[in-house]
């Protein structure tokens, strides 16, 4: 059996997932994981925010990769890298988002370039 995963949003879900679980056996060893659901960012959100970040690149002439991370600083905050005596300050990933979270950057995001670049889509 490959894995199994539950979004327990009803009673009928949680009796599935409970009957699962009373089914297994013993041989070979399973993990059941229980903790509270955070949903991730939506396809459509995430194509939203590229083509933003693209139609941002075509007005400054950088990539949409270097807009992408410029506004992950500006939004999202940054932290220091050490490796030896040499620091880099890297942005905080986007990619662990959840969906409210994820649409507030998105918002950041589109409101400082129709705001600053006059870019709308």
């Amino acid at each position: 059996m490959t894995g199994k995963t539950f979004i327990i949003s009803s009673h009928d879900i949680a009796i599935r997932a409970t009957e699962m679980i009373l089914n297994l056996t013993d041989s070979p060893l399973h993990e059941v994981i229980v903790r509270p659901y955070k949903g991730k960012r939506s396809t459509d959100q995430n194509a939203r925010l590229w083509a933003l970040h693209q139609a941002a690149a075509h007005h400054t002439g950088y990539s949409a990769e270097e807009m992408h991370e410029f506004c992950k600083s500006r939004f999202l905050g940054a932290r220091e890298v050490k490796v030896g005596d040499q620091a880099w300050t890297i942005p905080l990933s986007s990619s662990k988002l959840n969906t409210a979270q994820f649409t507030v950057f998105m918002d950041q995001v589109e409101a400082f370039y129709a705001s600053e670049l006059e870019i709308m889509l």
